[in-house]
Order: structure tokens, then C-alpha cells, then sequence
């Protein structure tokens, strides 16, 4: 099992729950770790994917055991060891945002 943590918006439109645990399928990737989360929790897809492409909203900052998943080789197609590795999930920064611009 994994450990997904969720703040701020994300946390609110999971009904206020800060922790959720996810498998992610026979070979788990942070992917199907999210695509679980959205059903356990669909309010997050809009959230978490833009509608037309699927791809990571880029206001969005996930983190593997303190590691920006958008930096690893694989990004979300990163392979997950198994048990104990927690995601994070938190809204973008006011920083992150004025970077991009």
C-alpha cells in the first residue's frame, strides 16, 4: 500500500480526508496510484487532470517520499518499490506560479 497525503483544495474535495491508501495495480506507478485515488475520490479528477489531455494540471505539485515527480526520469510512469512510500499532493505555491511566468 501506498500512503497518498492530501493538502489544501485537494484535501477539501476529498471530504476533508487527509490520508488515503492506494495500491496502483500489480506494478504500481505513481500514475495508477492517482488514477485509484480519482476513484475512490472522483471530485479530484478535474483537480488532478486537465479534461482534454490527461495530462498533470500544472498547478498541481506531487512529491514521491520528498521527490518532485515531475523531475524523476519517468515522471508519473515511475515505478513504486511497494509498502511505506507515501505521495504527496499539494496546490501550487504562489512562488511556482509567478516562476512559470
Amino acid at each position: 500500500m501506498v500512503n497518498v497525503s492530501l493538502f489544501g483544495r485537494f484535501r477539501e474535495k476529498a471530504g476533508n480526508v487527509e490520508h488515503v491508501e492506494c495500491e496502483g495495480g500489480s506494478i504500481p506507478t505513481v500514475k495508477s496510484v492517482l488514477k485509484e485515488l480519482v476513484k475512490k475520490h472522483p471530485k479530484l479528477k478535474d483537480e488532478l487532470f486537465d479534461k482534454d489531455s490527461g495530462d498533470l494540471q500544472h498547478g498541481v505539485q506531487i512529491t514521491l517520499d520528498g521527490r518532485n515527480v515531475r523531475l524523476m526520469l519517468d515522471g508519473l510512469d515511475s515505478h513504486l518499490e511497494g509498502a511505506g512510500e507515501t505521495i504527496d499532493i499539494h496546490p501550487a505555491t504562489a512562488e511556482d506560479e509567478e516562476a512559470k511566468e
